[in-house]
């Protein structure tokens, strides 16, 4: 070493060292540029409240470039609303914030260089606020089942069968509530049930109960409760307990009404008219339904026994025919008044005309061992059945204090029946 420096000189020495150094930092100028040395810088600021008060946590802010909007960087600002930005290129920027579900603010545009590589933003401000909606709407929904204290109620609402279906339909729903193939009504497989509509007996639900209940629209009941456990308030007329057909009753002022009607084969019919009018005080109301079906059965017996006074087997057999044509209308009409929020009065008037045209033709033969026919006669049947009830409603209503109530119901009831077996 000593020698190779001897030989230079120290003038040549020191030109050597002289553009060992240029070379050098000429080479290391881009590279310091890539990795942010002398090219880069930094930004740093605070995000406030509207008020200019108090920091403002979790905002996000981003280093935008101007003109373009391209993002450089993006931060959130912490516990005390600060925020930075490092290893900035140089070039000209602005800073991009809000909070979530605002509108986006954006700082005045700045300019990183070589003389000014360290931008202080300051405290930046919020603005205020401003909620831009067209319109709200609040929707709720009850459960199609839910228990209360002493009864389980069936929400009739949610129930496909509540648009043209009857009540029938929607009693097959009911949990612990069976409905068989004749309309008629059991709760737990005991059928001694008493079934009240709007919480009183009716005569439209007497002997010929699963008709009327076929033949009541759906589209006018509101809900139906079931009361297993019957309070003392009710009578005990059913052991099995009680079910509770509450139908609809419309109190906003206003006409209201519908109509509906469907066909079937063998002229099979449905067809009903609802009305409402509430011109205030008074509610006044009315219904009229008739239906009429058709029932066909038929049915074929063979029946062989041992003779005992000539030990052989004889045959007889049986084949049944019959016909029905039901038909029935009910009618209700009513109006309630409200002189205060705490009283109601109410009178009202029920018709139900049934009729049930039946005929049957049964055959019976017998027959001997050889299967001889020893036996043969027909036995033809007509059987037409009316029945009407007519009834009137008088109830008075006061609702006192804590949910307590007196109520006063008067009702007068007429059954006719006729039934003509030939």
């Amino acid at each position: 070493m000593r020698s190779i420096f001897s030989s230079f000189g120290g003038a040549s020495f020191k030109r050597l060292v002289f553009w060992f150094s240029l070379g050098l930092s000429l080479g290391l100028e881009p590279l310091l540029a890539q990795t942010g040395g002398e090219g880069s810088g930094s930004v740093t600021g605070t995000v406030l409240d509207p008020a200019g008060a108090q920091p403002v946590q979790y905002i996000a802010v981003t280093l935008e470039r101007t003109p373009g909007g391209e993002t450089v960087q993006s931060a959130v600002t912490d516990a005390k609303g600060a925020f930075a930005f490092d290893q900035v290129p140089f070039g000209k920027f602005q800073i991009g914030y809000a909070a979530v579900g605002a509108d986006r603010q954006q700082s005045a545009p700045f300019e990183l260089k070589a003389d000014h590589a360290a931008q202080a933003m300051g405290r930046l401000i919020l603005a205020e606020p401003v909620v831009k909606m067209q319109s709200v709407e609040v929707s709720s929904s009850r459960s199609t089942f839910y228990n209360s204290i002493d009864r389980k109620v069936y929400d009739i609402g949610r129930d496909v069968q509540s648009v043209t279906g009857s009540a029938s339909n929607l009693l097959q729903n009911v949990p612990s509530v069976d409905v068989d193939i004749e309309g008629n009504v059991s709760l737990r497989g005991d059928s001694n049930v008493l079934i009240l509509i709007d919480g009183k007996t009716s005569t439209l639900m007497g002997p010929n109960r699963a008709a009327v209940l076929e033949q009541l629209p759906a589209d006018s009941i509101e809900k139906i409760e079931v009361i297993t456990n019957p309070s003392a308030k009710y009578k005990p007329d059913g052991t099995a307990g009680i079910i509770n057909i509450t139908l609809k009753k419309k109190r906003a002022p206003g006409y209201s009404g519908s109509i509906r009607a469907s066909v079937g084969n063998d002229r099979r019919y449905n067809a009903g008219v609802l009305a409402n009018y509430n011109p205030g005080k008074f509610n006044l109301f009315g219904s009229y339904n008739v239906r009429q079906d058709d029932r066909f059965r038929g049915s074929d017996e063979t029946r062989s026994h041992l003779d005992p006074a000539t030990n052989t087997f004889l045959g007889t057999t049986q084949r049944t025919m019959e016909h029905s044509r039901p038909l029935s209308h009910i009618a209700q009409a009513g109006v309630d008044y409200a002189p205060t929020d705490k009283d109601k009065l109410g009178v009202s008037v029920s018709y139900d005309h049934r009729s049930f045209f039946r005929t049957a033709d049964q055959t019976n033969r017998a027959f001997d061992a050889s299967n001889t026919l020893t036996s043969s006669y027909d036995r033809l049947r007509t059987d037409p059945e009316y029945e009407q009830d007519l009834e009137f409603k008088g109830n008075y209503q006061h609702t006192f204090a804590e949910d307590h109530e007196l109520v006063i119901d008067l009702n007068r009831r007429r059954t006719t029946e006729e039934a003509n077996n030939h």
